[in-house]
């Protein structure tokens, strides 16, 4: 009994010290990342433990949840935290516990700027409702029993909906975002909060006036208007801006006009608020023809813009500049663009177009050099503004997938349980066919019972032995199938492990032949310094340390070349291809090797074209440029040259390596373009190699889906070419 005891503590105590270390290395590599990225790598873990099978594990990441509560630095990283501590406890299956802890996340979203995380707690908010069995309850009556049971639980569901119409306002899907808020406007009801029934109808009215629909806009907000004022301070003004901007759109400025003119008086405190009237007021003015009137209010917040240069100030300022260019004024409308530019440092937008009305203003004042320097920053400008446009949609698209993804995990889970529900159904009829087929079984026995005795007992037995035999026939051709596909199987794994034991094989014998002589070398040249120092002879010296040097570069090399090798035909390389500038990529290669080629007095010449961009991989197309380079060097004498070239071709962008060194023959290069196996040669300095970097250099062209060609003349030079597609 005693011995079982001791064997039980001993389990726990060695489960307890795996835990511990676990929670260890995941708290110091936590503790190595950067702090703007730990909410991206707790992220990461909470995805990662869905692939986990064993609850025992689950548990283990408990200790690490209460280091991350001591952390609350940033609301990306709570939102964070609070995930992937939903998402444990889910796997835990206390659905309860994560429902409370994911509504805790709610009131932080909007200080957190991480949407793809949000995205993901309100999708296993609703898969956990999912679970509990909700997804056919009535909203109302949902909302109700949440009332009765927890007030606070039902306060944080109104800010989940709201949330949800915020998320598909912002994606254009205007319907299930008032599908949502018409939902938010029951939860209120039902708890008979005014202030929240004011937010209700304010976010419908600016739905509505995103989907152009202003009349119903108006009639929202003069809801909101009538929900304000039963409070006990009522902040009303932004609703009459609302009502200004929707008379704008429906070309009724004087009752824009009516509605902004008493808030002036007010609005002094508030310089944001001074400058929302008086640009809506401008606009107003403007919409009615009356420039100096328009061009007072534009002025005002044009006065504010070095002190508060926020949107509004900075669209005042840019149509009090277009009044100065409608009057003629251009001395004073350049001034007010070219200050815009000024303090415009990421609101691109804004600079882009004031960058364009200097250019128009240039023109008109027939300064066009001016005009076209103006003109080139604006085009520039609209690029950036693009490449954003490609990043923020790139970011979209992800976020859309992964709901795509939770979507179809909650489908899959459904289909998983109409599933079951046929395989019952399934059972049910096969147990029913089986109580039939016994019965049939009992008549059978029945009639060969009748048969027998008539005389035929003989004959049916013969025919239930050839079933039999037929039956037992067929489960061998069937176990014999089986037996195929499992040997077809062994051959395939067979052949895969065959290579990579030949693989690994390659690499021991490249390994201990190549890498020997080297450090073989190294250990002779060292021997050598040794004893010129006792001679004290300073110039032989330096003539080794270059050496020696020379011979560590050239095991560096070949260390790279292995190494690369060894991966690419372990691991398969993956190929990426991204849009990439090649001239900086070949500029900066070549740069590695100057002090290289320094050793052995050899003049390394570049005739790069600037800015040529192509489809590849970075890191391919820099292990091709440098084989071409350092095999340049290895078999270019003393005070040779080589030449680095980039240019753009009818349909390729073209590398290519030319020196001056010992050259190809005719069968060498032979050898090469049909990749036979060729003995490696030296450099003009004994540099030695593996022999193996080309064959590389023609995968990964073949990979960039690109040529390698080669010219070379024996004892004159040899030119590497790489073409890319453009």
């Amino acid at each position: 009994m005693c011995f079982v005891v001791i064997i039980s503590l001993v389990f726990i105590n060695a489960c307890s010290s795996k835990h511990e270390k676990k929670n260890s290395e995941l708290i110091n590599k936590l503790e190595q990342i950067p702090a703007e990225k730990q909410s991206t790598y707790i992220d990461s873990l909470a995805d990662a433990i869905q692939k986990i099978s064993s609850p025992d594990e689950y548990s283990s990441f408990l200790s690490f949840i209460e280091y991350l509560n001591q952390k609350t630095e940033s609301p990306e990283l709570q939102i964070s935290q609070l995930y992937f501590q939903g998402e444990l406890f889910r796997l835990l299956g206390e659905t309860d516990k994560a429902l409370d802890i994911l509504y805790q996340s709610i009131p932080i979203f909007p200080a957190s700027k991480h949407e793809t995380t949000k995205i993901k707690i309100l999708n296993l908010i609703g898969y956990l409702h999912y679970q509990r069995g909700q997804e056919n309850k009535s909203f109302q009556d949902f909302v109700l029993d949440l009332k009765k049971v927890n007030p606070e639980k039902a306060h944080q569901q109104g800010w989940l909906t709201y949330y949800l119409a915020e998320y598909f306002k912002s994606k254009g899907d205007y319907s299930k975002a008032l599908e949502y808020c018409e939902k938010l406007f029951t939860i209120y009801e039902i708890l008979k909060d005014t202030t929240g029934l004011a937010i209700a109808c304010e976010q419908k009215a600016e739905i509505l006036m995103l989907m152009h629909d202003y009349p119903k806009s108006i009639e929202e907000y003069y809801r909101t208007l009538t929900h304000q004022r039963k409070l006990a301070r009522p902040d009303t003004s932004k609703v009459y801006i609302q009502f200004a901007e929707n008379y704008l759109k429906l070309n009724q400025y004087q009752k824009a006009i009516d509605h902004l003119t008493p808030l002036l008086k007010q609005s002094l405190d508030d310089t944001h608020f001074f400058s929302q009237v008086n640009y809506t007021l401008g606009l107003a003015y403007l919409g009615q023809k009356e420039i100096n009137q328009s061009e007072t209010f534009f002025h005002k917040n044009y006065q504010l813009l070095d002190i508060n240069p926020n949107p509004i100030n900075f669209n005042s300022a840019f149509e009090y500049g277009k009044i100065q260019k409608l009057k003629g004024n251009y001395r004073k409308a350049e001034e007010v663009f070219r200050k815009i530019t000024e303090l415009s440092d990421s609101n691109y937008n804004i600079a882009a177009e004031a960058m364009y009305e200097l250019a128009s203003i240039y023109q008109k004042k027939q300064n066009f050099s001016q005009a076209n320097e103006y003109l080139l920053k604006h085009i520039e400008l609209l690029k950036i503004i693009k490449q954003r446009e490609d990043r923020n949609l790139i970011t979209e698209l992800e976020a859309q997938n992964q709901l795509s993804l939770k979507e179809q995990r909650i489908s899959l889970l459904y289909k998983d349980t109409e599933i079951k529900k046929l395989q019952y159904s399934k059972q049910q009829t096969i147990n029913r066919l089986l109580i039939s087929g016994i019965s049939l079984l009992f008549i059978l026995l029945g009639l060969i019972t009748y048969l027998f005795i008539s005389g035929i007992r003989k004959n049916r037995l013969l025919k239930l032995q050839n079933l039999e035999i037929n039956e037992k026939n067929e489960e061998l051709r069937q176990i014999n199938d089986e037996l195929q596909l499992i040997n077809q199987l062994l051959l395939k794994s067979e052949e895969k492990l065959k290579t990579e034991i030949e693989t690994q094989d390659k690499l021991m014998s490249i390994i201990a032949h190549d890498l020997k002589s080297p450090l073989i070398s190294l250990k002779h040249l060292l021997s050598i310094y040794q004893l010129k120092e006792k001679v004290n002879d300073g110039f032989e010296r330096n003539q080794i340390v270059e050496r020696i040097n020379l011979e560590l570069s050239n095991l560096l090399e070949l260390l790279d070349n292995l190494l690369t090798w060894a991966i690419n035909h372990r691991e398969k390389t993956e190929t990426t291809l991204d849009t990439l500038n090649i001239s900086q990529i070949v500029e900066q290669t070549t740069n590695l090797f100057i002090e290289q080629a320094k050793l052995k007095r050899i003049k390394i010449t570049k005739a790069i074209h600037p800015d040529l961009t192509s489809p590849c991989d970075k890191n391919m197309l820099e292990f091709i440029v440098r084989n071409f380079i350092s095999n340049a060097i290895k078999f270019t004498p003393e005070k040779g040259e080589i030449f680095v070239m980039v240019k753009q071709e009818t349909a390729n962008i073209a590398i290519r390596v030319k020196d001056t060194g010992i050259g190809l023959s005719q069968e060498q290069l032979a050898a090469i373009t049909t990749a036979q196996k060729t003995k490696p040669e030296p450099g003009t300095l004994g540099e030695r190699g593996a022999g193996i970097a080309l064959s590389l250099c023609y995968e990964f062209a073949n990979k960039l889906k690109a040529n390698i060609t080669i010219e070379s003349q024996k004892n004159i030079g040899s030119t590497f070419s790489l073409l890319l597609p453009r």
